[in-house]
């Protein structure tokens, strides 16, 4: 791994670069968990009642080449893969909303909550997520703002609510694998 990813990870504190020691694997707290989630929340509800605002068909064009890329990431089973696919749809309406400086905060907090979902899941994600995506995505390129906006906030409330915040920790596998070591 590059200089440069790592030091990516680490402003997105996923990681800890510790002088003479090592690099680490963050372990954020519970309410740091509560309080990522929180913000995508906030953030993203707002950059997808742009997105909607904005749409056009280049942007439809990426949604469609996303949702077949993530089914087939599902079909796959790999739940790294399908984790990564997930976080990248959040990205790309982020990108499409045209809103350059909240996409990059997106960007971290889709890093910290990647992290957070391979620590603290206690079920794999399931398929009603893909489901949630597709209607996302027809809200959004239908230009219904509002309905995009409730629907964004319930599925990372869904997400947040498949988490196990009581546990301490995840194995590493999970950990490399989502952060992609593996």
């Amino acid at each position: 791994m590059g200089l440069l990813t790592l030091t990516r990870l680490a402003s997105d504190r996923v990681i800890e670069l510790v002088a003479n020691r090592g690099v680490f694997v963050a372990q954020p707290s519970a309410e740091e968990a509560r309080e990522v989630f929180r913000a995508r929340r906030v953030i993203e509800g707002h950059l997808i009642r742009r997105a909607a605002e904005r749409r056009n068909p280049p942007m439809g064009h990426a949604l469609t080449e996303h949702l077949h890329a993530e089914q087939t990431a599902r079909e796959m089973g790999g739940t790294a893969q399908v984790i990564r696919r997930c976080s990248r749809y959040h990205q790309l309406l982020a990108d499409h909303a045209d809103s350059l400086i909240m996409a990059g905060f997106v960007r971290e907090l889709i890093a910290r909550s990647s992290l957070i979902v391979a620590i603290y899941e206690k079920s794999k994600p399931d398929n009603c997520e893909i489901d949630e995506h597709r209607l996302l995505s027809d809200y959004v390129l239908g230009g219904h703002a509002d309905e995009a906006a409730a629907l964004m906030e319930r599925h990372l409330q869904g997400i947040e609510d498949r988490l196990d915040l009581n546990r301490k920790s995840g194995t590493m596998s999970a950990l490399s694998q989502s952060l992609g070591f593996t």
